[in-house]
């Protein structure tokens, strides 16, 4: 959706693929943007830590979608922080806590800017918040390792939450 377009303000065009690295794992699911620099397509930089592909279960800062969250016309890349899965076995990745990351467009890449939109997270907050369950409507919910219980979802969430607040 986002290809040939000006996500960086200005005339230049960017293209965005989706790439997969073909496993089940946070960070396997990205976004790859390049624009186009003198006849050629260039990768945009960033300044989230690099994953390490060698462990079992890869996890870290996996860009997975654009915004112009401030309405500029220049698009914030969202990355989802899976830091968090398979934590000390706690949490299935899956059902591990999350939260975004922001990057803004600046100095010719894109850096780590979550402060920046504190009403981003307000409403993530907001949104988690009605999430939370209550003991006597819980129903167990389905994981890949079989039923898990209130008290896992509710760590789950309010685990987020604290993620969000962090942020």
């Amino acid at each position: 959706m986002y290809n040939l377009r000006p996500l960086l303000g200005g005339n230049t065009p960017c293209i965005v693929l989706n790439w997969e690295a073909g496993w089940d794992c946070g960070v396997c699911h990205q976004l790859r943007i390049f624009q186009l620099v003198g006849g050629k397509f260039k990768a945009l930089e960033t300044d989230l830590p690099p994953i390490n592909w060698q462990e079992a279960f890869p996890k870290g800062i996996a860009p997975q979608r654009l915004e112009d969250l401030d309405g500029d016309g220049i698009y914030e890349l969202l990355s989802k922080d899976t830091r968090w899965e398979y934590y000390d076995e706690l949490f299935a990745r899956e059902d591990s806590p999350t939260v975004w990351v922001i990057s803004r467009w600046r100095d010719g890449k894109y850096r780590e800017s979550s402060a920046a939109f504190s009403p981003f997270y307000d409403r993530e907050i907001q949104q988690l918040k009605a999430r939370l369950p209550e003991p006597e409507k819980t129903e167990f919910a389905q994981s890949y390792q079989g039923r898990f219980a209130y008290e896992e979802t509710y760590l789950r969430v309010s685990f987020s939450i604290f993620l969000n607040y962090v942020q």
